[in-house]
């Protein structure tokens, strides 16, 4: 049992949800909640873009076609799913700007070790993963600017995907230069700055989860085919299509997984708190999501 206790740290779902009790039942940060929230990010994006591996685009020709797959699934499939529901869905323009951001962030960097685990094409979720890194740059701004950009301006956007993407990324060039390669114990890192990220965003919409329960539902509903509606919608597409097995789990991840961290900074940063309401309940799904690609879909595989 105590065993089991001390494991806990390394489970990403025992500490969303735990984060998620904490943050329901004595609410977020009482000060610097943004800093915290930024700290977080910014150690888990360093830590976890190590495992992208921008030397693979020099051999960039021969992973244009799966990328293009991939960005379709993601950046198509995914994003055009998540706005057309929370249009369909939602009369709060806050929540509708929080996940037009979920939708335009880039995959979340965990496709990465969710491949390894699931067994996919390690190189393909590699490449595709530095490339739609830098595609966000431009997608990001571009999308946010067209729709909301009487709101909130260009130089918003910018700072933020600067600060939360190209610096992580320069920074974890730095760790694999020095040799830094503590893979056991990044894990409790990210999970620990994960539980910091959720519990400031829970907290500061505690409120919320009491006063707007009608929310909930949609909200719920929206998470539920983002993950385990559009996994299963590519896997049994991808099944008839005789895509190869091995690349199919890795599109499947990517149609699934977006950086929800990056984006809850985004939303909140850029319009307010409730903005991230929908995301941060999101992430009860993603624990369930990598039960079902391993458990069901994959088990036999």
């Amino acid at each position: 049992m105590f065993k089991k206790i001390l494991r806990i740290p390394y489970s990403y779902g025992a500490m969303a949800f735990i984060a998620i009790f904490l943050g329901l039942s004595i609410g977020g940060y009482p000060r610097y909640s943004d800093e915290i929230t930024m700290i977080s990010l910014l150690i888990i994006m360093s830590l976890s873009t190590r495992e992208v591996k921008f030397k693979k685009l020099r051999g960039l020709k021969k992973h244009l076609g799966d990328f293009l797959t991939v960005f379709l699934l993601n950046y198509g499939l995914l994003s055009l799913t998540l706005v057309s529901l929370s249009y369909l869905l939602f009369d709060d323009i806050q929540l509708i700007q929080g996940m037009v951001v979920f939708a335009v962030v880039p995959s979340a960097i965990a496709v990465i070790p969710f491949t390894s685990m699931l067994e996919g094409d390690t190189e393909l979720s590699l490449v595709s993963s530095a490339l739609l890194y830098l595609s966000s740059l431009i997608i990001a701004p571009t999308v946010l600017l067209l729709l909301f950009g009487q709101e909130v301006g260009i130089w918003p956007i910018l700072r933020n995907l600067i600060i939360l993407i190209v610096v992580p990324a320069i920074f974890s060039r730095f760790l694999l230069k020095i040799g830094y390669e503590e893979k056991e114990h990044d894990q409790v890192i990210v999970n620990t700055g994960f539980f910091l990220i959720i519990l400031g965003a829970v907290g500061a919409n505690r409120d919320l989860f009491f006063t707007e329960t009608g929310l909930l539902v949609p909200i719920l509903f929206i998470a539920a085919v983002r993950s385990i509606g559009l996994a299963s919608l590519v896997h049994y597409g991808g099944t008839k299509m005789d895509i190869q097995s091995k690349k199919l789990r890795s599109y499947a991840l990517f149609t699934t997984l977006k950086n929800g961290g990056l984006a809850i900074i985004l939303a909140t940063s850029l319009f307010g708190a409730k903005a991230s309401f929908p995301i941060v309940l999101g992430f009860v799904f993603d624990p369930i999501l990598v039960v079902y690609l391993k458990d069901f879909l994959y088990k036999h595989s």
